[in-house]
């Protein structure tokens, strides 16, 4: 079980799956390098996607 403020590196290509065992509502910053297995992630109901931060 990860907690807040935790770092998990996921190499490429290595399955793994999210799911929040918590009462909250789960908050996930996911960094994809290269781009790409984000636009699954549009696709799915319940996904939020938020654009990049202008400084």
């Amino acid at each position: 079980i990860v907690g807040a403020g935790v770092l998990i590196h996921i190499p490429p290509d290595c399955y793994h799956s999210t799911v929040n065992v918590g009462s909250e509502p789960m908050r996930l910053l996911a960094i994809y390098a290269p781009p790409g297995p984000e636009a699954q992630l549009r696709q799915m109901e319940g996904v939020t996607i938020e654009p990049p931060r202008k400084p």
